[in-house]
């Protein structure tokens, strides 16, 4: 712990040698390390090193050191000039007087010589500009500057092309309106009054009736039910809570299945469906389906399908109507077990295929149920695949037996 190999370097740091490594880097460079400069690079310890054996970091030994006397006023005013001789410009007070720019904290600067360092940079450096000076300016905001002709041109364009108010995520330049905060400054109110105001035939104010025709020129025009992400004012829908509010519908789907049910798909599946497709598994298998098989049979619906027209999932049923189906893994059952998975995948199968998703007990209840370690007993059991002594490559696999 705490050793570091490399040229120069001792083998292990000491209190004594990580401090005395920083103090050469402080003569050397007049201020404290950077992150990537902290490792055997620059000579110095690693930060884990130095925290493990001085018992602080980097940043707490600077404060601790910033904080002592070795700050004089003529070592506040050194440091100064050297940074303004090597950088051409005055110091950001804010992010760069710090030990890791070599230079004081400014209270310390203030409390060594009385007076700020901003004062000290601005009597004798009058001639350098200041870090903000050199700055780039902000970017000037492109594009259109409204005037309130233009406002109620793009206004009346929108209205003669959509009939309607927009909705808010319209304002902006993708529809060519102005922003809400726009129309309240040249206006002096807010934008939806604005719209009322201008426009007050406008105005729409959903019923049962305006909503089955909205949906019924939905219809017409895509020749299905739109999906409730459709249901917003630039598509001419109400939104779905609209929907709710005026037909007494609980939710979307419920007003599909009333007011349009012919363009509702039919559901596919129902209670008898799924139980005829889970007895038909377990006749021709003798065992509950895998995830899998669920996707390979057709006439087997997914676990959540039946456990949600069922009323329980296929476990439950299983046991409930199949107990001798239920699976109490035996000394048996387990080897019955694994021939099969041999006979499927000609090998033995890994560590992590003891599984149910392969119709086998875990790795631990399979050893428990024979009373061997699993490796032994396929090793004794299945001989020809394990010819070579402690790995085989078995179907392209390495596969490490204990």
């Amino acid at each position: 712990m705490g050793e570091e190999k490399g040229r120069g370097q001792p083998v292990r740091w000491t209190a004594e040698q990580c401090i005395q490594a920083l103090e050469l880097f402080l003569d050397r460079e007049g201020r404290m390390p950077r992150i990537s400069e902290q490792g055997s690079k620059a000579g110095l310890a690693t930060p884990v090193t130095f925290r493990r054996a001085v018992g602080c970091s980097y940043a707490e030994y600077g404060r601790r050191s910033n904080e002592s006397m070795c700050w004089t006023a003529e070592k506040c005013m050194a440091a100064v000039d050297r940074f303004v001789q090597n950088n051409g410009r005055r110091p950001r007070l804010q992010s760069e007087a710090n030990l890791s720019s070599g230079l004081p904290d400014p209270k310390i600067f203030l409390q060594r010589t009385g007076i700020t360092m901003g004062t000290y940079l601005k009597n004798k450096y009058p001639e350098l500009p200041t870090p903000k000076s050199l700055e780039l300016p902000a970017p000037q905001k492109s594009g259109r500057v409204w005037t309130k002709d233009r406002i109620i041109e793009a206004t009346d364009r929108f209205m003669e092309i959509y009939g309607r108010y927009p909705a808010a995520a319209e304002y902006g330049i993708k529809y060519g309106l102005p922003s809400h905060n726009t129309i309240l400054a040249h206006f002096g109110i807010p934008a939806g009054v604005y719209w009322k105001r201008r426009y007050p035939m406008a105005a729409r104010s959903w019923t049962t009736d305006s909503i089955l025709q909205a949906f019924e020129r939905f219809i017409q025009a895509h020749g299905r039910l739109p999906l409730a992400k459709e249901l917003r004012p630039e598509n001419g829908l109400p939104t779905s809570g609209t929907v709710r509010r005026h037909t007494g519908a609980t939710g979307y789907s419920e007003f599909c299945w009333t007011c349009f049910p012919k363009y509702v798909a039919p559901e596919k599946w129902d209670r008898e469906r799924c139980i005829q497709g889970l007895e038909r598994f377990l006749q021709e298998h003798g065992r509950r389906p895998t995830q899998e098989e669920h996707k390979q049979y057709g006439y087997l619906p997914c676990a959540m399908t039946f456990t949600r027209h069922v009323g329980e999932s296929e476990a439950q049923y299983c046991a409930r109507q199949r107990p001798e189906l239920s699976r109490y893994w035996t000394e048996s059952k387990a080897i019955n077990a694994l021939d099969q998975f041999v006979a499927r995948n000609g090998r033995p199968p890994l560590a992590v295929e003891f599984c149910s998703a392969n119709q086998l007990p875990s790795y631990p209840c399979f050893a428990k149920t024979v009373g061997r370690p699993v490796g032994a007993f396929l090793r004794d059991r299945y001989p020809e695949h394990y010819e070579q002594a402690g790995q085989e490559q078995i179907g392209g696999q390495t596969m490490r037996t204990p």
